[in-house]
């Protein structure tokens, strides 16, 4: 019996979810953080957060990283492929929106 290769489609599913999770994390790390409200002073210091809040393509590497290496371990070529695909696509379309918001 062949062994499972995974799922194109589980991959991209388990892309978006990672990259969803990751992106809550630093919403909240952001809120609890110090220097967080308008009464501090530095604001040089929450400009850091507010990037990583509304730049997934930050937050994604140290969760899918791992994640693909895990599961290019684990022989699932399909599903890792999936999970580059949402990867790659959800970069490209932050990158076009930052650029039409800065540009």
């Amino acid at each position: 019996m062949a062994e499972s290769r995974g799922s194109v489609k589980h991959g991209g599913c388990l892309g978006l979810l990672l990259v969803a999770v990751a992106s809550v994390i630093v919403f909240l790390l952001a809120l609890t953080s110090p220097y967080h409200g308008w009464m501090y002073d530095h604001h040089e210091d929450q400009l850091g957060w507010l990037v990583l809040c509304f730049q997934p393509g930050f937050t994604q590497l140290p969760i899918v990283l791992p994640a693909a290496i895990v599961i290019w371990r684990r022989g699932q070529t399909e599903t890792l492929k999936g999970l580059c695909i949402a990867a790659g696509v959800l970069f490209l379309l932050n990158a076009a929106c930052w650029g039409l918001m800065m540009g």
